[in-house]
């Protein structure tokens, strides 16, 4: 069984991986949402890239968790890889802030707009 550790990106917080959990519970996983500090339930609590670092050793070592399974959410990808290529190994990490890249030709225009005019 692997651990995932969900953690939101910018302006979102745990809740967003809501429909997400009972899905990698059913597979058979353990799922771990997490909000970074500044963040949506954690908001007005001081923040920087550093402590969203932390923000995540904190949610795993602080659950004692093995075979992590770390799943960063747009932001989110970048503290976690920092983390990743810092003093923790072993974790996966995985960010879903992939830029999609089509030709202008085949976007679809709203009426009356032409592909690379809006």
């Amino acid at each position: 069984m692997a651990n995932f550790v969900l953690v939101a990106g910018a302006r979102l917080g745990a809740w967003a991986w809501d429909e997400v959990v009972p899905y990698l519970r059913a597979a058979g996983q353990d799922a771990h949402p997490l909000t970074l500090s500044g963040l949506a339930d954690k908001r007005g609590v001081p923040a920087g890239q550093q402590s969203h670092v932390q923000d995540i050793v904190d949610g795993v070592e602080g659950q004692d968790l093995r075979d992590v399974v770390l799943v960063g959410h747009s932001y989110s990808g970048i503290p976690s890889v920092r983390l990743r290529s810092g003093s923790v190994t072993g974790w996966a990490t995985w960010s879903s802030s992939i830029p999609v890249f089509r030709p202008m030709a085949r976007r679809s225009s709203p009426p009356g707009r032409t592909a690379g005019r809006w």
